[in-house]
């Protein structure tokens, strides 16, 4: 039987509208240094996003949402990404 990936909680979000909420295997983001990644069990993270592409890895799917600027926090598994802030 196959291990379950491990999962964190992620919401993808701006003032006016909500992209995505619910468990991801990974987020794929770029900042002023470059490209990371955010896996389960990442460390505390903080950081401001820079305008590029937000890839989300779901068990069933990838999702790509365009980004002009952000802000994503990252805690215990919970993803926080708050866009056009």
């Amino acid at each position: 039987m196959a291990k379950p990936h491990k999962t964190l909680q992620l919401k993808l979000r701006s003032p006016y509208q909500n992209y995505f909420s619910g468990p991801a295997l990974s987020v794929t983001g770029r900042n002023r240094l470059g490209h990371f990644d955010v896996l389960a069990d990442h460390a505390p993270f903080f950081t401001l996003l820079a305008a590029g592409e937000i890839t989300v890895r779901t068990e069933h799917e990838e999702l790509k949402f365009n980004v002009d600027s952000g802000i994503l926090k990252v805690k215990n598994n919970l993803v926080d990404i708050f866009l056009n802030v």
